[in-house]
């Protein structure tokens, strides 16, 4: 099972006054553990996505409350595109993604949420230097962003960590 740790804001917009923490969640695979934050780059609303074991994160653009309101599907069509993108061939996307059921909890890791700070800090900055939230820019920025080197993963790469973790530890699913 696949665990969305949202922020308050998010949980907020999302229309969830408190989110019951799913005792399963904290038994999931690292790699299905997700933190999601709401920001705004340019008066807009975004969705930033951070992979807990490995750092690996996406945005979502442009998304309104309706979207917000299912983030489950809004999870799904981000990870997909953005794995698509980055070359992983779609069994393993599959695998990574599944047809699995998604829990939301409050967020649960400072490190990671230190690591999403930043990362919305850079997206905030290489947006704005573009100056649209074109599909091009942003999909350029995710690119850059998981090819920058992370503290937490003793200064590696967050897409090197996604593809040694794939290949290391096979997706568990129920």
């Amino acid at each position: 099972m696949t665990t969305l740790y949202c922020t308050q804001k998010l949980r907020v917009e999302m229309g969830l006054r408190r989110v019951a923490v799913d005792t399963r969640s904290a038994e999931a695979a690292p790699l299905l553990r997700w933190h999601a934050n709401l920001l705004k780059i340019l008066r807009r609303k975004v969705v930033l996505f951070t992979n807990d074991a490995t750092l690996f994160n996406f945005v979502v653009t442009e998304v309104s409350r309706e979207q917000i309101r299912n983030l489950a599907a809004v999870f799904e069509d981000g990870c997909r595109a953005t794995l698509t993108t980055e070359g992983f061939d779609p069994l393993t996307i599959a695998r990574f993604i599944g047809a699995q059921s998604i829990s939301y909890a409050g967020t649960s890791n400072r490190v990671v949420l230190g690591v999403m700070n930043d990362l919305a800090f850079h997206y905030d900055v290489y947006l704005r230097d573009n100056g649209e939230l074109t599909p091009e820019a942003v999909q350029r920025a995710v690119y850059d962003l998981n090819r920058m080197p992370m503290s937490p993963l003793q200064y590696g790469y967050s897409i090197e960590s996604l593809r040694a973790a794939l290949q290391e530890a096979p997706i568990q699913t129920p």
